[in-house]
């Protein structure tokens, strides 16, 4: 992003850039969208049925000094801890280069930026 940005300036073109933290991305993975990027990359009936169930159906508790909150169904997200959220969360960012015509995305993580330059 900073060659990006670096070349811009020498060419004396305008830059805008967008920042994006992605905090709680875990919280934030729908299952019916995340199943529906795996059958378009291919993955057959039985993987996608299996993550679905996954992600599902899935029940939160929070316990804090010993006390327990009501039990609440959890309808996004992914498991938190799981050695799968972070892929899945890879799984559905990986074609973030198509959301875009004109700018261009850098990402580490949780972190994207978009960056656009140009002629004012």
């Amino acid at each position: 992003m900073h060659d990006q940005l670096i070349r811009a300036r020498d060419k004396k073109q305008y830059s805008g850039a967008l920042f994006f933290d992605l905090s709680a991305c875990f919280d934030t993975v729908n299952p019916e969208v995340f199943c529906r990027k795996l059958a378009l990359y291919g993955f057959d009936s039985k993987s996608i049925t299996w993550m679905f169930s996954y992600l599902s159906d899935r029940w939160q508790i929070v316990s804090i000094s010993g006390e327990m909150s009501n039990k609440i169904q959890v309808h996004y997200g992914c498991p938190q801890g799981s050695c799968l959220s972070p892929i899945i969360f890879l799984i559905l960012v990986a074609d973030i280069a198509l959301w875009t015509e004109t700018a261009k995305n850098y990402s580490f993580a949780d972190d994207t930026s978009s960056v656009v330059s140009g002629d004012g």
